[in-house]
């Protein structure tokens, strides 16, 4: 009421102050009242026009905040996780084309600038009255300055504020990056910048994730409706693919590349890889707290907003014909492109019809549009994301930098820059947020794309450098040190680097084991580094300072069974200071008591006491606690190693003890710091007697060190993980052998049965077989992006008789490692140690070698036939009878890039590519056919970690 009452009242005055110099030019002169009419005209013209500026601005601030609704405590920091990762936009109580227009005027600034003008005006009329015509030019010379000083003054406080706001960020170390698509990463063509591209993959060479977030659907069909047919995200990530298929240096190293890319398209309501893949495994742990997914409320609600009468919304049937729509998962979106001024007013309409019918729908608003989730949610997921798949959170320390172009209230890209040190406004930005900060006004740039790079360029470098400098200056520092107290030294000032976030742990480890090669005497130094690695290893969410470890012990899970200990005692035949780097960095499970430990199940607990110390407390048994606590204790060192379980029995504890108290007591290396090969036979051999040994009493060594956490029932054999990849195999050879671009969700997944041959896998479980499949080789991508085939050796393989598998199949889901039969239970791939990998893959080419050089002389001898016709064979009427070669495997390129092709007939054919010398490429036919008079075929050089050519 209040703001009511003055706007009218500005109002009267303005009319007044209109109406009153028309009575000003009349003969009052004889009344004496002339000069007194004169200065009440200025006056209540001036007041006029302030009054009722005053009164309009104080009405669209009160609409702007949300008349008569509940706003956000701005000062309040929203917690890394959100629980409501959407953003409700503030309603607005006007009318819908005076809302548009006034909210126009505030998100350009004109409000604040009409108000300033109204003042100098004001002056300036009041000046004009009181000093009378001879003093009007210095009027307005004053009620001009008035303003230019204020509006400067204004805009130069604005553009220090957000100057500040983005020196914290450049100062602040940052985990990972968001980057909106348009009107942010796109170009006035709606198309992904090659600029853009760069920023990407510049944040990539520096180790970051990238999060690719926009409204968009990812793959487009044909009736879905919308812009353009392939604007959708598939476009724009196949593009990113194509940048770095044209760059060498980065193909080479594509799958690293597109490895921490992550693309959430509506909002954040869909997931998929860097590849494009979808990955609803990412999805049902990100929307576990926040969503539920129902298909067929999907499907309603897609059916509702496609038949919706947006008559009963007050457009009109010229402005209905002007909307486009889009139909996504789910998601609906409202394309306004040539009605722009509808948008709030019809967002408000559909939040008002759906906050009754269906709360859980959210409008939310873009440049020319609406977008409308059939899900809670927003762009918020994307930390939500970053915290639950990536365990990256938002924090003071270390931050995550977020970018959108529509960071306004009620803006879809609003939830990731509110509130946030982070959050880089690259066009539309919220005055009132105290965080964010509002590029556009700093940058001196157009707002988009434009103003995005000239952040990033000052951004990435500030991280490169961050990132860079301090390997640099350890390295120069190391190559300049002498004496072991000097390299202490460093090594404790580079500490604080990995404290500050500046450089991974990793790094730090890889200059240490670097030291450890150049200077072989500065074990001292090199212990007191890789303590320090134990202190990070162990920290629980705090910083603990260098040398002093984590002030907080993990506990152990609790254990309600009775608990099985076995203590035995070793004595070391070895300095422990010598143990070579590849024991610290690789698994080893071969021979080794640490490959034992690193797959070591969560339900048996390994500690150990040093007897021969004054502190003889329990430690955890781990590789970084041998390295960082054992690694200064000479020859003949006792050891207690306690074992304990509740879930094994007694024997089975017993043995494991036994075989680490044997393993410390025999592992010995000569005068170079090489394990002595008859010690690594020695133990190897313990380890498959151990491996026997278990089996005899009903455990299962590779349930026992391989399955994870699953606890079994005492003394039984421990349930693995679901799923196996030699079944897998034998499923994908029995029912897609001839498929070349196999869907694991659509193909592969019905196929998959439990034991009980009636309950499917889920999809993560046959996501994890296909997975050790590719690693494996057998598996390689098909004819269509992110689907599969068998690889042309299996691919060809005869087929077997009806209920059996060919024997190549058979061996390769018979392979053993060490006694371990790898295949045959679905352990995600990263639990395989590259050791691993290459000896199953060594084990595989063995027996796939003899039978793709079988097949290599087929095609070769069909092939004979083909090139030793007459010069009169007519090709076009024989077709029919000539052989299908495809999928046929040509050959092997030698060392010039030559494939051989006849070796039968009189003459040698061989196929040479132009600048192509490079050996081992398996060239594989994949179309031969009769064409304008000849026999042409089609091939493909593939070859592992290669692009296919």
């Amino acid at each position: 009421k209040a703001i009511t009452a003055i706007t009218f009242t500005g109002i009267v005055l303005l009319i007044a102050a209109i109406a009153l110099p028309y009575f000003a030019h009349l003969d009052w002169s004889s009344l004496g009242v002339i000069s007194a009419v004169e200065v009440e005209t200025a006056s209540m013209f001036g007041g006029g026009i302030f009054g009722a500026i005053v009164g309009l601005g104080a009405l669209l601030r009160a609409n702007h905040a949300g008349a008569g609704e509940e706003t956000e405590n701005e000062d309040s920091k929203p917690p890394p996780i959100p629980k409501d990762v959407s953003h409700e936009p503030a309603h607005l109580a006007m009318k819908d084309d005076m809302a548009t227009l006034f909210r126009w005027f505030l998100e350009k600034g004109i409000i604040e600038r009409i108000l300033i003008v109204g003042a100098g005006l004001a002056v300036f009329c009041v000046l004009c009255g009181i000093f009378g015509e001879i003093q009007t030019v210095l009027a307005i010379v004053a009620g001009v300055m008035v303003c230019g000083v204020v509006d400067v003054a204004r805009e130069k406080y604005n553009e220090h504020k957000y100057a500040k706001r983005f020196a914290r960020v450049l100062d602040t170390p940052v985990k990972a990056f968001i980057f909106d698509m348009d009107g942010n990463l796109t170009d006035s063509s709606k198309k992904i910048h090659p600029d853009g591209i760069k920023v990407i993959l510049e944040a990539r060479e520096l180790d970051r994730p990238v999060i690719l977030a926009s409204g968009r659907k990812f793959k487009k069909e044909k009736d879905d409706g919308g812009r353009d047919p392939d604007f959708d995200f598939k476009r724009e990530l196949d593009a990113i693919s194509n940048f770095i298929d044209a760059n060498n240096e980065l193909c080479a190293r594509k799958k690293e590349i597109l490895s921490r890319i992550f693309v959430l398209s509506e909002n954040g309501l869909c997931i998929y890889d860097g590849s494009g893949i979808r990955r609803t495994d990412y999805e049902e742990q990100v929307f576990e707290d926040l969503i539920t997914i129902d298909i067929e409320r999907e499907e309603r609600l897609r059916k509702e907003f496609s038949e919706l009468d947006l008559r009963e919304f007050g457009l009109s049937e010229s402005e209905a014909a002007k909307m486009k729509t889009w139909r996504k998962e789910r998601s609906f979106t409202f394309i306004m492109d040539d009605i722009k001024y509808l948008i709030p007013g019809l967002a408000e309409k559909l939040r008002k019809k759906y906050k009754e019918v269906d709360p859980d729908i959210k409008v939310l608003e873009f440049d020319t549009g609406i977008d409308v989730l059939f899900y809670p949610a927003g762009k918020g997921i994307c930390f939500v994301f970053l915290e639950k798949i990536l365990g990256i959170e938002d924090d003071e320390e270390r931050i995550i930098v977020s970018t959108d172009d529509q960071g306004q209230k009620g803006g879809n890209g609003n939830p990731t820059l509110a509130g946030r040190k982070g959050g880089l406004s690259t066009n539309k930005f919220d005055p009132d947020d105290n965080q964010m900060v509002a590029l556009s006004l700093i940058s001196g740039q157009e707002p988009g794309l434009p103003t995005l790079l000239w952040a990033m360029r000052r951004l990435l470098d500030r991280v490169r450098q961050r990132h860079e400098t301090p390997i640099a200056e350890l390295q120069q520092r190391i190559g300049s040190a002498d004496n072991v107290e000097a390299l202490t030294e460093i090594i404790q000032s580079a500490f604080r680097h990995i404290t500050s976030g500046d450089i991974t742990v990793e790094a730090y480890a890889d200059v240490l084991l670097k030291i450890a090669e150049k200077y072989s005497y500065a074990t001292s130094a090199i212990a007191i580094g890789l303590h320090y690695l134990l202190d990070v290893s162990t920290w629980d969410g705090s910083r603990a300072e260098p040398g002093t470890g984590s002030n907080i012990e993990p506990e152990p899970p609790p254990i309600t069974e009775t608990i099985i200990e076995v203590s035995k005692k070793a004595t070391l035949s070895f300095r422990m200071h010598a143990l070579p780097a590849k024991l610290f960095a690789g698994t080893d499970i071969g021979y080794s008591f640490i490959g034992i430990l690193n797959s070591m199940p969560d339900y048996v607990q390994i500690s150990y006491r040093i007897l021969n110390r004054a502190d003889k407390r329990e430690k955890d048994f781990s590789i970084l606690s041998i390295l960082a606590n054992l690694l200064n204790l000479g020859y003949g060192t006792e050891v207690d190693i306690i074992v304990r379980s509740s879930v094994w029995g007694e024997d089975a504890v017993e043995l494991i003890a036994d075989h680490l108290a044997y393993a410390l007591g025999r592992y010995k290396e000569d005068s170079d710091g090489n394990s002595i090969q008859e010690i690594r036979e020695e133990l190897m051999n313990a380890t498959k007697n151990l491996y026997g040994a278990l089996r005899a009493i009903g455990v299962d060594p590779y349930d026992a060190f391989f399955a994870g956490t699953e606890t079994p029932k005492r003394g039984g054999t421990q349930k693995g993980p679901d799923g196996s990849p030699a079944k897998c195999l034998k499923t994908i050879y029995t029912k897609f052998r001839d498929n070349t671009a196999i869907h694991v969700e659509g193909d592969l997944k019905p196929k998959r049965f439990k034991e009980d041959k009636k309950t499917v896998y889920t999809l993560s479980t046959v996501q994890k077989e296909v997975a050790v499949l590719k690693a494996m080789g057998l598996l390689e991508e098909g004819t269509q992006r992110g689907r599969w085939q068998l690889i042309p050796e299996l691919r060809n393989l005869p087929p077997p008789a009806p209920g059996k598998f060919h024997p190549v199949i058979e061996r390769i889901c018979d392979i053993e490692i060490n006694g371990h039969p790898l295949l045959r239970h679905a352990n995600p791939i990263n639990e395989y140690s590259q050791e691993v990998i290459d000896k199953i893959k060594r084990e595989i080419e063995e027996i796939i070698s003899p039978e793709r050089e079988k097949q290599i002389k087929g095609t070769k001898r069909r092939l004979s036939e083909i090139v030793t016709k007459g010069i009169d064979y007519d090709w076009e009427d024989n077709k029919d009878d000539l052989p299908d070669l495809k999928g046929s495997i040509l050959g092997i390129t030698d060392v010039s890039g030559r494939i051989y092709l006849n070796t039968f007939g009189k003459y040698m054919y061989f196929c040479s590519i132009l600048g192509f010398r490079d050996k081992g490429w398996k060239a594989v036919i994949t179309e031969s056919k009769v064409h304008k008079g000849e026999f042409q075929l089609k091939v493909e050089l593939r070859k592992e970690g290669e692009e296919t050519i």
